[in-house]
């Protein structure tokens, strides 16, 4: 299956959204765990696994639906 110039354009949005969405989930995780118990190494391991998860799951999600 060949892209077109627009299909292309549109998943660099969509890539874009994904990264930002995980972003924005992984801030609000890192947040809860540091007011949570006070430690930014634990908040930052928890931010970073809920962007892993999120980016994942967008991913598979727009994969699915292309």
């Amino acid at each position: 299956m060949t892209t077109t110039s627009g299909e292309s354009d549109l998943r660099g949005v969509w890539l874009a959204l994904a990264v930002l969405a995980s972003l924005v989930v992984a801030l609000v995780t890192g947040a809860l765990s540091y007011i949570d118990n006070g430690r930014v190494a634990a908040a930052v391991i928890r931010g970073g696994v809920a962007f892993g998860a999120t980016i994942g799951c967008l991913l598979g999600v727009y994969t699915f639906l292309a």
